[in-house]
């Protein structure tokens, strides 16, 4: 059985035979929220795989399309190379950085580029919550 397996059917045991069981209001709660929590790291970590290949699929195009935006020797095209050997959200961080202090023309272009892979990130970490 798989680990997320495991901590679902935890969480599940929690939820459906502990928690009732409990006699304090409170304590109650507190299981029930640790069910909770239970459930939501078993998602995670079902998920995984799945976004650690969507993000490194996302990076390499997101790398390809700024090349493609920036003019080569502009201060953009340097912050898309310099921003290349950091993890994905610290080059994200680090081109909206460059991004929103340049007034060269293609800024806009990079910002919205780099928002769509910030909101992918996004609907990934929110994949977890539902």
């Amino acid at each position: 059985m798989k680990l997320d397996e495991v901590i679902a059917r935890a969480a599940m045991t929690i939820r459906s035979e502990v928690a009732p069981a409990v006699m304090g209001s409170y304590q109650r709660t507190q299981a029930y929220m640790a069910a909770v929590i239970l459930e939501k790291v078993a998602r995670q970590l079902l998920l995984q795989t799945e976004h650690q290949r969507a993000e490194t699929d996302e990076m390499a195009a997101l790398w390809v399309d700024l090349e493609l935006l920036t003019t080569p020797g502009s201060r953009l095209r340097r912050a898309v190379y310099a921003s290349r050997s950091l993890g994905a959200n610290a080059a994200l961080s680090e081109l909206l950085k460059a991004a929103l202090s340049s007034d060269e023309p293609e800024r806009d272009a990079v910002l919205q580029r780099t928002r769509r892979m910030m909101r992918a990130q996004l609907d990934r970490q929110l994949a977890y919550s539902e």
